[in-house]
């Protein structure tokens, strides 16, 4: 109908598209106004997705999902900060680099040759960075109403974010002596209970207790002793196997539990850490040596093995360690 006056009056023709063009700009312009409200109502079921976790994982998980799918992009990256330095906490692709500029903290957000990042604060400060790049669809590059919405995200990302933090931090302080970092007694207790041993291995439990530590507080405070303890506990993280559990359980006491083939290998790890335990320490400006002693106790794995008794184990290598320690034997087993 619209085309009839066009075919009966030729000079009407350029006229008679202008309906189409603004039913057309209409159509278009509604579906719009339709996407945005779809968008509106998915950043209100992102705020609700993450607003109940406490896990910095599901967090996460949710947020990258989520972001890269309402901002169609095909990479996204949230970064979390720990002091100074960002980590990757969740990705949709391969991790987005985060740029020198962004570790500098600018104002954010900011939008920069097909990549956006966007701050997440807290009053207590910055706890992260959302990165979104590669946006897909007719607009290849992301526009004004991209950047802030990756602002309203970041957002109402920023308390979950700080709360999954905090969540992670807890969990490792109750698992963790919180002077040295090691592994506290209940979680080598609970690792040696899971097992330790696999069939055809030896498993051991190993208590090293510092020679004469006393002295080292009581010359030259509690302050040297815990440095002491911390060079300590370094030294054993760098001679154990990558798969031991090292330990402190309390005071100058500390524990390490493993696997290995046969006695001769586990007397050999049990040595070296004595050997770099007694090397020189440098604390509080003065070069200090100390010595250690060390008690075993092993026991054969199988497939079909029941779960060690811990205590009992615990008990041997107590029992030994203190007959190291009072024939200055360096080590003993039970």
């Amino acid at each position: 109908l619209i085309l009839t006056p066009s075919v009966e009056t030729p000079w009407l023709t350029p006229f008679a598209f202008v309906p189409l063009a603004m039913l057309w700009l209409s159509i278009r312009r509604q579906a719009e106004v339709d996407q945005e409200l779809r968008d509106v109502r998915a950043l209100h079921g992102f705020s609700g997705n993450v607003s109940g976790a406490a896990d910095l994982a599901t967090i996460g998980h949710v947020a990258v999902e989520e972001t890269a799918q309402l901002l169609r992009a095909r990479r996204c990256t949230l970064y979390v900060r720990r002091g100074a330095a960002y980590e990757v906490a969740a990705a949709v692709g391969d991790p987005i680099e985060l740029p020198d500029a962004v570790q500098g903290r600018p104002d954010l957000p900011i939008r920069d040759d097909g990549f956006c990042a966007a701050e997440l604060a807290t009053a207590e400060g910055v706890v992260g960075v959302l990165v979104i790049a590669g946006r897909e669809g007719a607009a290849m590059e992301f526009n004004d109403t991209d950047i802030e919405r990756l602002r309203t995200i970041a957002a109402q990302l920023s308390a979950p974010v700080a709360r999954g933090l905090m969540h992670q931090q807890l969990e490792f302080e109750a698992r963790h002596d919180q002077l040295t970092g090691l592994a506290n007694r209940g979680t080598f207790e609970r690792s040696v209970a899971n097992g330790v041993g696999g069939a055809g291995q030896t498993a051991f439990v190993a208590v090293l207790d510092l020679d004469r530590f006393k002295e080292v507080n009581d010359t030259l405070g509690h302050h040297a002793g815990d440095e002491l303890l911390v060079a300590v506990a370094e030294r054993l993280r760098e001679v154990a196997h990558h798969d031991d559990l090292v330990s402190r359980f309390a005071g100058d006491e500390f524990g390490i539990a493993g696997r290995r083939s046969s006695i001769d290998e586990i007397d050999a790890t049990i040595r070296a850490c004595i050997h770099a335990i007694g090397r020189p320490h440098r604390i509080s400006g003065l070069e200090i040596v100390v010595t250690a002693s060390a008690g075993v106790a092993t026991r054969a794995g199988s497939a079909d093995a029941a779960p060690p008794d811990v205590a009992t184990l615990l008990r041997h290598a107590d029992i030994a360690m203190y007959h190291a320690k009072q024939h200055h034997l360096g080590h003993d087993h039970y």
